[in-house]
C-alpha cells in the first residue's frame, strides 16, 4: 500500500512507531497508515480522499511494475 502511495508521488516522512508517515508537495495532509497485514477499508478510503486520489487510479497504482533499467 506504501508503494502505490510512493508511485503517486508521496514520500516516507517519518517511518517509526505502528504507523507510516507519508508526505506530498502536492497534498496538505500528511497521511498516516498503520503498519498492519490488512488496514480496514474505511481507512484506505479515508486516505485515499485526503490524498486526491480514486480508487481506480490506487489500483493501477498497485498493479504498476517496477520499470528495470
Amino acid at each position: 500500500m506504501v508503494t502505490a502511495f510512493k508511485r503517486a508521488g508521496f514520500y516516507i516522512r517519518s517511518d517509526d512507531g505502528a504507523h507510516i508517515i507519508l508526505k506530498s508537495d502536492k497534498c496538505p495532509y500528511n497521511l498516516s497508515i498503520p503498519r498492519h497485514k490488512e488496514v480496514a477499508p474505511f481507512l484506505l478510503r479515508k486516505q485515499l480522499k485526503l490524498a486526491n486520489i480514486s480508487i481506480k487510479e490506487f489500483e493501477k497504482l498497485l498493479k504498476k511494475k517496477k520499470k528495470k533499467t
